[in-house]
């Protein structure tokens, strides 16, 4: 049986509310299954997912860059829903 072919690719996302507010920043070889993912409800998914308006996304050539991209976008941007931005604004 042949099987398609699937490239990995490793992408920054970004998922924003209507207002245009960020709400979560992530990085995920495979993009469709990672946003499946936080669709789910609780516990397996995230609360605040319902409130995702549209999402923008960069590819990048390395999973190494990719991380150290979203690493500094939670640092400089300050997601909402991203853990680490969380506790840097004391919610």
């Amino acid at each position: 049986m042949d099987r398609p072919l699937v490239l990995y690719v490793p992408y920054l996302y970004r998922l924003y509310a209507d207002d245009d507010r960020l709400l979560y920043v992530g990085v995920s070889g495979n993009l469709v299954e990672r946003l499946r993912k936080h669709s789910h409800r609780p516990p397996h998914g995230k609360a605040w997912y319902g409130q995702v308006a549209y999402c923008t996304v960069e590819a990048f050539p390395s999973m190494g860059l990719a991380l150290n991209a979203e690493r500094e976008a939670i640092r400089v941007e300050r997601p909402l829903y991203n853990i680490r931005s969380a506790v840097a604004r004391g919610a």
